[in-house]
């Protein structure tokens, strides 16, 4: 029967807890290294008998996830079940590679590349939600990025649900993304009658679509599992299913030992957790106690590209290995914002950048709006001058194929989740912690804002990364350095409530 490895692995209490329980939604809150897909496979393996969907976000993980499982799950992303059952039908039609405004705007008669731009935006807004229809509250997600006033905004309805009718017709000529059929598979209300049981991992970034589909399939039963700190994906509209769920009546299991990295790791993300976002549970570090020498490998993970330019400018590029490939970080931005800066508008061809009248006004709006790309663009440029465009052509050509063999590997922490590494460094581009500690000591509530939560996740996830040895930046060595004062300052500045919390101090 395939994989079949439970009976080999020594499972903590926490692990056989979910292992073990039959009741039929269980939430699993899996921290970093918890070893959450191990679990699942030991789910699975209690209930042989049983037909198991085991629903992952992308076909990598899928694929990676079939090789560890009995042949009584399957392994399969939420697209690759809506193409089979209607996407199929629109194989002419699917987009390939980027969703071009221009060739969108041709095939759907909508007057303008920009309109044809915001129409997108407003679509895959729609595409994400549990809506029928696209309706204002999708126009009022888009209106502020593409700066539009309200004759604009009913435009870009009316365009988007004439778009909407077209591409739900097979051959209409109208090009649709995979989100497309994704979403008019959930709207035919589809029953998953030959599974018994769900298996939603990474469910604490699931889009609501998925949650949904998967929630009205009432005669399965259900095992979400994630780390609600680990959601770092509000910008794409994902949702934290597991929320939804513990707030249904599921039983709710946490497995706070990790099997990554060891005590003093744990404590630090231990406390940020706590101080940020009240969490109570303390991870346990099992993993190594002490830095272990390797073989000089770091990996540096930044917030942005741009954080990643400067770790690569001091090297020239050499023996980097960009996670994923440099062809995603854009480095060509580097050389942008050089031309803006010494006055060659006419060569720059991003649009983000030709759209600064000089830049003094790139400089100013970067310091008011504290654009933390932006800013380390600014200290590039300020610190190489005329050499940088040279630096770009360096990043390029000295770029390494694979991690192996590279003296350094570079990341964003988006692109780095669900890794990890011997060594890691923290960017210097994460300035998030004493904007936050002043956002919660001031806010009514004692909440931070969803995009503040996700920054703080973003670090955690950062700090998470490591097996052996981490290196902070400068905010979160000051940050760690002073917890107990600011802990202090926490409780003394919001209410006599938080002295009775227990945070944890390991």
């Amino acid at each position: 029967m395939g994989a079949r490895g439970a009976h080999r692995v020594s499972y903590d209490e926490t692990q056989l807890a979910v292992i073990h329980c039959h009741d039929k939604n269980v939430v699993a809150e899996a921290f970093a290294g918890a070893g959450k897909t191990t679990v699942a496979v030991g789910f699975t393996d209690e209930r042989p008998d049983t037909k198991f969907l085991y629903v992952c976000l992308n076909k990598a993980n899928a694929t990676e996830a079939a090789q560890r499982f009995g042949s009584h799950v399957e392994c399969r992303t939420s697209h690759s079940l809506a193409y089979q059952a209607v996407g199929s039908r629109f194989r002419d039609q699917l987009v390939k590679g980027s969703w071009r405004p221009r060739q969108f705007a041709e095939e759907a008669r909508i007057p303008g590349h920009r309109s044809a731009a915001v129409v997108q935006s407003v679509l895959n807004n729609f595409f994400s939600s549990c809506d029928k229809q696209p309706g204002e509250v999708h126009v009022e997600a888009v209106k502020d990025h593409w700066d539009l006033d309200a004759n604009e905004q009913d435009q870009a309805l009316a365009l988007s649900r004439m778009a909407w009718t077209k591409m739900q017709k097979p051959g209409s000529g109208v090009s649709i993304p995979h989100d497309c059929y994704l979403k008019i598979w959930a709207l035919s209300n589809p029953k998953l009658g030959r599974y018994e049981h769900i298996i939603l991992d990474e469910a604490q970034d699931t889009n609501p679509v998925t949650a949904e589909i998967i929630e009205r399939q009432t005669h399965a039963g259900k095992l979400l599992i994630g780390d609600r700190h680990q959601s770092i994906y509000l910008f794409r509209g994902a949702l934290n299913a597991m929320e939804a769920f513990s707030g249904g009546g599921a039983t709710v299991l946490k497995m706070p030992k990790t099997w990554r990295f060891g005590p003093d790791i744990a404590a630090k993300a231990s406390r940020l957790l706590a101080f940020f976002k009240g969490e109570e549970t303390a991870i346990i570090g099992a993993g190594p106690k002490s830095a272990a020498r390797g073989d000089g490998k770091r990996a540096v993970l930044a917030r942005t590209n741009a954080g990643l330019y400067a770790e690569a400018a001091a090297v020239r590029g050499e023996g980097v290995y960009w996670i994923g490939g440099i062809e995603n970080y854009r480095v060509d931005v580097l050389r942008e914002s050089y031309l803006l800066k010494a006055g060659r508008r006419d060569e720059i061809t991003d649009p983000s950048f030709r759209a600064y009248a000089s830049w003094t006004q790139y400089v100013d709006e970067a310091a008011s709006t504290r654009d933390a790309e932006a800013r380390m663009l600014i200290k590039l440029n300020e610190e190489y001058g005329k050499d940088v465009p040279y630096l770009v052509q360096c990043f390029k050509r000295n770029a390494v194929p694979t991690e192996t063999g590279a003296r350094t590997v570079l990341g964003t922490a988006h692109k780095a989740k669900g890794l990890d590494f011997d060594h890691v460094t923290v960017g210097e581009d994460f300035e998030c912690l004493e904007s936050a500690q002043s956002e919660l000591m001031n806010a009514p509530d004692m909440n931070l804002t969803p995009q503040t939560v996700q920054e703080i996740n973003l670090l955690y996830v950062t700090l998470s990364r490591a097996r052996h040895q981490l290196d902070l930046n400068t905010e979160s060595r000051a940050f760690f350095s002073t917890y107990e004062q600011r802990l202090s300052a926490l409780v003394e500045a919001r209410s006599p409530a938080l002295r009775e919390a227990a945070v944890p101090t390991a």
